[in-house]
């Protein structure tokens, strides 16, 4: 009888520690990855902002310069004249 209530007790135990840390590691994933793109978005919007006003190429290759000392990888799409310019930053 005490066997029995023992393992009930555990698979109980289990199911509560189960049921409580599945959706907790589904929180702390989401918010890693939030917390990663609004930090890459910080970072970058001065080089959008000197991009959109028309700053010089080597204001904006000084600019892609610190991007990449701080880790991140800023990959410029190639355009036709007058096309808007695409442009992709990771970390």
């Amino acid at each position: 009888m005490r066997r029995r209530l023992a393992l009930l007790v555990a698979g109980t135990t289990s199911v509560v520690l189960l049921a409580f840390l599945v959706p907790l590691a589904v929180l702390v994933t989401k918010a890693a990855a939030s917390d990663a793109v609004n930090a890459t978005t910080s970072r970058t919007q001065g080089l959008v902002s000197s991009v959109a006003s028309g700053a010089s190429h080597s204001e904006i290759a000084g600019q892609i310069r610190e991007l990449k000392r701080a880790g991140y990888v800023v990959h410029i799409g190639r355009t036709t004249k007058g096309a808007p310019i695409e442009s992709t930053v990771m970390r």
